[in-house]
């Protein structure tokens, strides 16, 4: 038994019953969702509509937070970088503003 209370075969039987269970899901979707162009149709409909629908609410979260949105690129381009003390010295308030527990 380990820590968690299961011994080795209880512990190999969920891991194999665990990769069967994911080659069952990913055939049975390969199959039945990408052969059904009914299926393909409705989903591509449902995506079109929720597009339509929240199109102003992406564009509203944006300009609220804009600022926000401009020092995290700021930030992860100088971090990439490895320059933070550059990030550092040239946007100090951005800087203690978003990332001083970042």
């Amino acid at each position: 038994m380990n820590s968690y209370g299961f011994t080795e075969k209880e512990i190999n039987t969920a891991l194999i019953r665990y990769k069967y269970n994911r080659t069952y899901q990913r055939d049975y979707k390969k199959n039945k969702y990408n052969t059904d162009e009914e299926y393909k149709n409705k989903i591509v409909e449902r995506s079109r509509n929720y597009y339509a629908d929240n199109k102003d609410k992406k564009k509203e979260y944006y300009k609220k937070n804009k600022e926000m949105i401009g020092a995290k690129r700021k930030y992860n381009y100088y971090k990439k970088l490895d320059k933070m003390d550059h990030y550092m010295e040239k946007y100090p308030d951005e800087y203690n503003k978003y990332f001083i527990d970042y």
